[in-house]
């Protein structure tokens, strides 16, 4: 019978606990980016200019318009669409659709199929969800 000391059982139990709310962290992070992407999604599909459906509707429809016309996109100099694109990621990610209405959804699905999974995971990880929510609430 092998015998542990107090000290190698605290150890593990704390990793575990570390485990724990690592995970958690993670899974309410993506329940939220979740809730934000079907936002997204009605957004993009959205013909209502005075729809009520989501407080965020007519706020996302903006940045999705200035997303289309912004000049710093390309230079990735415009926080705006550096998050917009974030999503529009995170989106692409999951997303199903042979056609789909989310800006870059195609093109992201395309570089996808030529990365590894592991980074994807990596740029998850380094994702502020606060930056997103303090965006869409402007």
């Amino acid at each position: 019978m092998a015998s542990h000391s107090y000290d190698e059982n605290v150890g593990e139990d704390d990793s575990n606990i570390a485990e724990n709310t690592s995970d958690s962290v993670y899974k309410k992070r993506q329940e939220s980016i979740q809730k934000i992407i079907e936002k997204l999604i009605h957004a993009v599909n959205c013909k209502n200019e005075s729809c009520t459906t989501f407080a965020t509707c007519n706020r996302l429809k903006q940045i999705l318009s200035h997303l289309q016309i912004c000049k710093n996109r390309k230079e990735n100099k415009c926080s705006v669409c550096k998050q917009m694109i974030a999503l529009c990621c995170f989106h692409a990610k999951q997303c199903k659709a042979e056609i789909c209405q989310i800006p870059f959804c195609r093109q992201f699905k395309l570089k996808f199929a030529e990365k590894d999974q592991k980074k994807f995971v990596q740029e998850f990880k380094k994702f502020q969800l606060e930056d997103v929510e303090e965006f869409i609430s402007m």
